[in-house]
């Protein structure tokens, strides 16, 4: 697997010339406004799932990665050791951390380290940005080794930070996308003959373009195209059509990292389960599953839970929410949540799992059987045109994330 590369050094890395593929363009969300003006593509993004519910990343108390060091001032190599359940499957993951440099200031002036950082949440707000300009027309393409690739500028992805309400400068994002890339995620089935079923970084391959600027500085390379490189499981996710829909406006609301973990997966078990009922969990289980840092004092934890809980409920989210508290004599051991979707909620995900039905149909008509049983489709220009014309538009199914937005 390679790190960020900066193009012209090697040739070699070049992409070859991309395709489209059927696939691809289904992974697009349409950009049709709607008579309010609004552009509902910009409310939503896809997920994939396992991939993105496994606990990934490290939640730090603050937004930027805290660095590691070993002994005698080398990176410390580290790696976190997490357990997690999806789907009522246990699965077990390893997280090992990227290796960058950083600037420190001393009294002997500024000085550089190798440092080792761990995703955080700052890398996940990225990623999530990232994976909405996926999302847009013609971002995509399989070149002839069959990799995924995404082309954008690092000006983009400052710009979508802003729209959402984040600011990072170019640096910033340059080493958030550093170590996404460089950060490795290895996830194991558990039990007997359990195998590992993902082992790669979030971007196996990813190379910036943006002209060397002077020291310390920032200037220049606004528009300077990067690429990028989608790991296996989201590759697999798109090709074989197990992508789902999700508001990304209701999502990028969230101040913290694990109402944005919960939001998530509550969309995906509504879709899922194409019902109302009220979902049930545990504040241990939201702990473990999500990769939240735990605090000194149990109780602390449970209220940090509660609070990312409540969050869902104040955006309208969840329509209401019961606590139930778990004792162990007389100390609070755990919280059991009885949480009740609200209306609004379930009409995003009523208007995903639609999104999924065309998506598969769409797919049948053109390749003749399943996405399951097939590789990337391609298609040539004329016919991609004539796909993106004729997909139905999702603005008259677009209210509540728009109002979310």
């Amino acid at each position: 697997m390679t790190g960020p590369v900066v193009a012209g050094a090697d040739e070699s890395q070049e992409p070859s010339t991309g395709q489209s593929a059927v696939q691809l363009l289904l992974f697009e969300i349409d950009h049709a406004r709607d008579a309010g003006g609004r552009d509902p593509s910009r409310t939503r993004t896809n997920t994939v799932g396992l991939y993105d519910l496994a606990p990934r990343f490290v939640f730090y108390p603050g937004s930027v990665p805290v660095a590691e060091r070993g002994e005698g001032g080398r990176p410390s190599e580290k790696a976190i050791e997490r357990e997690f359940v999806f789907r009522g499957r246990p699965f077990s993951l390893t997280l090992k951390p990227a290796t960058i440099k950083r600037r420190y200031k001393t009294d002997r002036g500024d000085v550089e380290e190798w440092v080792s950082v761990y995703p955080c949440e700052r890398e996940q707000v990225v990623e999530a940005v990232i994976r909405r300009l996926a999302t847009e027309r013609g971002r995509l393409s399989v070149d002839d080794r069959n990799r995924l690739l995404m082309h954008f500028s690092l000006y983009e992805v400052q710009k979508e930070l802003a729209r959402v309400r984040r600011t990072l400068s170019r640096n910033e994002i340059k080493e958030a996308l550093t170590i996404l890339s460089q950060s490795i995620v290895e996830i194991r089935a558990k039990g007997k003959g359990g195998r590992v079923e993902f082992a790669s970084s979030a971007f196996p391959t990813m190379v910036l373009r943006s002209p060397v600027a002077e020291e310390g500085s920032e200037a220049g390379g606004d528009n300077a195209e990067t690429y990028l490189q989608f790991n296996v499981l989201v590759s697999d996710a798109i090709r074989t059509m197990r992508f789902r829909m999700m508001s990304y406006g209701w999502m990028m609301r969230f101040r913290h990292p694990v109402s944005r973990w919960l939001f998530n997966a509550l969309t995906l078990e509504y879709e899922v389960r194409a019902s109302s009922e009220p979902t049930i969990m545990r504040a241990r289980d939201i702990v473990r599953d999500s990769g939240m840092v735990e605090w000194s004092r149990p109780r602390d934890t449970l209220r940090a839970v509660r609070d990312a809980i409540t969050a869902l409920q104040a955006e309208g989210i969840l329509e209401s929410m019961d606590v139930e508290k778990v004792m162990d004599g007389r100390r609070l051991d755990d919280e059991i949540y009885t949480l009740v979707p609200s209306a609004r909620f379930l009409q995003e995900v009523e208007a995903a799992s639609l999104g999924f039905d065309r998506n598969e149909a769409e797919f049948l008509r053109i390749a003749g059987k399943p996405a399951t049983d097939s590789g990337f489709v391609r298609l040539e220009p004329i016919a991609a045109t004539d796909l993106r014309r004729r997909r139905p538009t999702i603005a008259s199914t677009a209210s509540a994330a728009d109002d979310a937005e």
